[in-house]
């Protein structure tokens, strides 16, 4: 897998540096610290641990199938989205 995923990484890192435009940054540090979005970021922080610790759960402990686990998985990210 890793011989496969290598090249076309380093294409889409090459494709990516071609295409995107750079622009200069002209807020100073104080305005770029505001605009992240913090609240957000814990969140999906939260959401994601949430989601790995459920499946770890029922796979330890309630012995579920595989397709009753990406049910649930599946279940749980169309929540928080």
């Amino acid at each position: 897998m890793f011989w496969i995923n290598l090249p076309l990484g380093g294409i889409a890192i090459a494709i990516a540096f071609w295409l995107v435009p750079l622009k200069g940054v002209s807020d100073d540090l104080k305005e770029r610290f505001f605009k992240i979005d913090y609240l957000g970021s814990v969140l999906i922080v939260l959401g994601s641990v949430l989601v790995f610790v459920s499946r770890a759960y029922f796979c330890l402990y309630q012995r579920l199938s595989h397709t009753a686990l990406l049910a649930c998985t599946e279940l749980v990210c169309t929540s928080l989205v």
